[in-house]
């Protein structure tokens, strides 16, 4: 056993207990990874030598990934320091305040690295078989959660998780996430990682998958939130780019088609007449009236700053202090306080703020082609319905979702493992 018991294997093991827990966003990201590496030593010691990959001799190189995460790290430190210098030289916000935002993101900074770290010994450590069972337990348990709520409601029963009444629409399932729309991503994601299962699945399973299927999509309807079909949308975008050429241009001209159909029929649907949450009311009036005060204010507030900042907006604000700049627009705020933190209300707002449009755009360029390669002819070893599961998880937690119940640096590791398997993220088959 001492042969096992190395950083490597523990990161590894750290890697799949965060896999197991990620959908339970009650518990903060941090709280989550002090768990898993707490509790990583004594998994590595009682988890079942057969349950270990058989493609860790693919090798382990892990220094362009490292070398890569220090020039991030550092681009990082540099557009900050350029912005604290602005900020306080102007007055604009107290210097501790500043330097405990920026030495705050810069630390989480570095536990998203070290949740990649992770997902990449994950990757070469765990077989496919394994990583599914952890997968499928942590959605039983998220699926059993939510029902209870359902139940719960309805008969008067000890509430269990944190309970959402929209006077909209009704109860909210939130099961172990910490709202909605952190579900609802979570769920979006599980409704292509089942379907790709059940098409891969033995006939006597599949009617176990089906029905796994049909919660996560009642689930998903039920936590109404726009977040999440935002990402069912992405995913979809993403499905037909991992299919043939053939297919594709078909889907695409049929997708065209419908997209076009629903801007032309918001213009003319009574929007008063559907029972819509306000947010979700000024966001489709927004699509025939360009208007960033009817976005949501952390989509709004953020977008000005980029509009203030513009070389800042490509090159990066550092992480976290995009904040202060787009608190100069609070008083165009309609819920906003002075004390709530800015770091915009999807992924692709705050990740862009904190290392530029530019770069950020170089990674997800980058990752989305590994991605879409792995899903496309995934290694040795490893099935389709993995490789779509991690590069779903990758597109809704980069561009909607955020990691709050999505492993989105873990799936990040783990396409930089299986590309390393595969050899390179252009291959196609």
């Amino acid at each position: 056993m001492s042969s096992h018991l190395t950083l490597g294997a523990l990161m590894g093991r750290a890697g799949v207990l965060m896999l197991l827990i990620s959908p339970a966003s009650l518990l903060s990201t941090v709280t989550q990874v002090v768990v898993a590496l707490a509790a990583a030593f004594p998994f590595l010691l009682i988890y079942k030598q057969r349950y270990l990959s058989g493609v860790a001799s693919f090798g382990v190189n892990q220094k362009p990934m490292l070398a890569c995460m220090l020039i991030i790290f550092l681009f990082g430190m540099s557009t900050s320091i350029l912005s604290m210098t602005e900020l306080i030289s102007t007055n604009e916000a107290p210097m501790m305040e500043v330097f405990g935002r920026s030495g705050g993101q810069q630390l989480a900074l570095m536990l998203s690295f070290l949740q990649v770290v992770c997902g990449y010994h994950m990757a070469i450590s765990f077989s496919d078989h394994a990583l599914r069972r952890v997968i499928i337990l942590s959605f039983v348990v998220i699926s059993l959660v939510a029902a209870y709520q359902v139940v719960a409601i309805k008969l008067g029963l000890p509430y269990v998780g944190k309970f959402v009444d929209d006077k909209f629409v009704g109860l909210r399932p939130t099961s172990l996430a910490n709202e909605p729309k952190y579900l609802s991503g979570y769920l979006a994601c599980m409704l292509y990682y089942l379907f790709f299962l059940f098409f891969e699945a033995r006939f006597t399973g599949r009617l176990w998958i089906l029905v796994a299927l049909v919660a996560a999509l009642s689930f998903f309807i039920q936590a109404a939130s726009a977040n999440g079909f935002i990402a069912v949308f992405l995913l979809a975008v993403l499905l037909l780019l991992t299919q043939r050429m053939r297919w594709s241009f078909l889907i695409y001209a049929v997708l065209t088609v419908a997209i076009g159909m629903a801007l032309l029929s918001v213009a003319a649907i009574d929007l008063d007449a559907l029972n819509l949450r306000g947010t979700h009311k000024d966001i489709l009036e927004n699509i025939s009236s360009i208007d960033l005060t009817l976005f949501d204010d952390l989509i709004a507030l953020p977008l000005l700053a980029w509009m203030e900042n513009p070389w800042k907006s490509f090159v990066g604000f550092g992480p976290g202090l995009m904040h202060f700049f787009a608190r100069r627009f609070i008083d165009q705020a309609t819920w906003l306080t002075d004390e709530t933190y800015i770091e915009g209300n999807v992924s692709f707002l705050m990740y862009a703020s904190n290392l530029g449009v530019f770069v950020y755009f170089l990674l997800l360029l980058f990752l989305g082609r590994c991605a879409i390669a792995l899903v496309r002819t995934p290694p040795e070893g490893t099935s389709r319905s993995t490789a779509l599961f991690f590069a779903s998880v990758f597109t809704a937690g980069a561009i909607v979702s955020g990691n709050q119940s999505i492993p989105l640096f873990l799936a990040i590791g783990w396409i930089l493992a299986k590309r390393q398997q595969n050899g390179f993220c252009g291959k196609s088959g």
